[in-house]
């Protein structure tokens, strides 16, 4: 008893302390945006790193511009709040970087509302035209200084792309026979001169994927079959602000949710969409235990497995071996309930269709025996006029034989 009332007590401290953590990241992220300014160089090459072939961030050579095995190296000053700034003008440089990885694989940017608004943000896309959809996959990062693209800047800069960025999940995706949307719900303002400027619509995470939806997802709702979602962290927050907000496109079309340590409050949603969840969500958390071990969920949560790390940010990298497998079980199931509500459906029109062709066939021969009726009483005074024409019709061809010989 004491241990669950102190499990119950831990998380709802842990969804409070993510809120509190959402919204000082949302301020580092501002001032990191602040701190760019001519001290600090504007491209990676000007910092002195580059990536080398496996995606790993490392030191150039400044005498022959080869990429060095030297990995970032924190320290560049023995000024701590300088080390701090050169770190963050470099992250800011890294956004722009994986934008452009973004684009070099094929996605599409596009922007929210649109690049005539001068207070727009933008998301990337397979496609700009979501119309006829067969599995769309939303992405969704957590709070903080992350874009677009990114899951965790830490593990771009001290591992590899690969570990911090979502590129490894679009791929996939892509090759599973999803159309990815990766949204950018961080990007809610920017820099003009001394000013910083809300984007209009995207101010904050959940106002962004609202206008996502309205813009991208509703216009085309009817012709789009399914859709799942990964959300990382603070990304669960804004999942469950959608499905709230959207739910029964989530309980007609989405097959699958997958979790990477999200900080969401289930407790928010309908009973309806409670069950819904239990049902077709997921939540990867760190944990000791082995990759995609079911681990103790309270009553009031969604199912919790383990993401087979023990740190935050390394979730989504560490589970994505079980998660997309879990989303394609999910589709499945999904497919497989369609159809049988499909055979449902049809079989019902089927029996609706036999039993008004049961109700024709008794009014055809109700009507058949009506015109036989009326077949009979014509008949009937059909004979009796032929009794008096046989005698006229023998006069006229008696009439028309003299005719014929008195014209001869």
């Amino acid at each position: 008893m004491f241990s669950t009332k102190l499990f119950k007590c831990f998380s709802a401290s842990r969804q409070v302390f993510s809120l509190y953590s959402h919204r000082l990241s949302r301020v580092i992220g501002q001032r990191a945006s602040t701190t760019m300014s001519s001290e600090f160089p504007t491209t990676l090459e000007g910092f002195g790193y580059g990536f080398n072939d496996v995606g790993q961030l490392r030191q150039i050579d400044p005498t022959d511009g080869s990429i060095t095995d030297d990995p970032f190296k924190f320290e560049v000053s023995s000024d701590s709040s300088k080390n701090q700034a050169h770190y963050e003008a470099l992250g800011e440089v890294l956004t722009e970087h994986v934008y452009q990885m973004l684009l070099d694989i094929g996605l599409h940017k596009i922007w929210v509302p649109s690049p005539e608004t001068p207070k727009s943000s933008f998301v990337f896309g397979t496609k700009t035209d979501f119309a006829n959809t067969k599995k769309l996959l939303f992405l969704i990062h957590g709070s903080g200084v992350v874009r677009a693209g990114q899951w965790s800047r830490s593990l771009i800069i001290n591992q590899s792309t690969d570990h911090g960025t979502q590129i490894p999940y679009i791929k996939r995706a892509i090759e599973l026979g999803y159309d990815v949307l990766v949204t950018n719900t961080n990007h809610n303002s920017r820099i003009e001169g001394p000013k910083r400027i809300r984007l209009e619509g995207n101010e904050s995470p959940e106002e962004h994927i609202i206008s996502v939806w309205e813009q991208l997802i509703e216009p085309v709702y009817d012709s789009i079959e399914s859709f799942a979602v990964v959300a990382h962290s603070y990304g669960g927050v804004v999942t469950l602000r959608m499905a709230r907000n959207y739910p029964n496109a989530f309980l007609e079309k989405c097959f699958a949710i997958g979790f990477t340590d999200s900080v969401h409050y289930a407790g928010s949603l309908s009973r309806r969409m409670f069950e819904w969840f239990n049902e077709h969500a997921r939540n990867y958390v760190t944990s000791n235990a082995p990759l995609d071990t079911e681990l103790n969920t309270r009553s009031s949560d969604i199912p919790c497995f383990s993401a087979g790390h023990t740190k935050h940010e390394w979730t989504s990298w560490a589970c994505m071996e079980a998660l997309f497998p879990y989303l394609e079980e999910q589709y499945q199931d999904w497919l497989e309930t369609k159809k049988g509500e499909t055979g449902q459906k049809a079989e019902q029109v089927g029996k609706e269709e036999s039993a008004e062709n049961d109700e024709d066939d008794d009014k055809d021969k109700e009507e058949g025996a009506e015109n036989a009726e009326e077949d009979e009483e014509k008949e009937k005074a059909q004979a009796d006029e032929q009794k008096g024409k046989p005698e006229e019709d023998e006069k006229d061809e008696t009439t028309g034989k003299e005719k014929k010989r008195e014209d001869l």
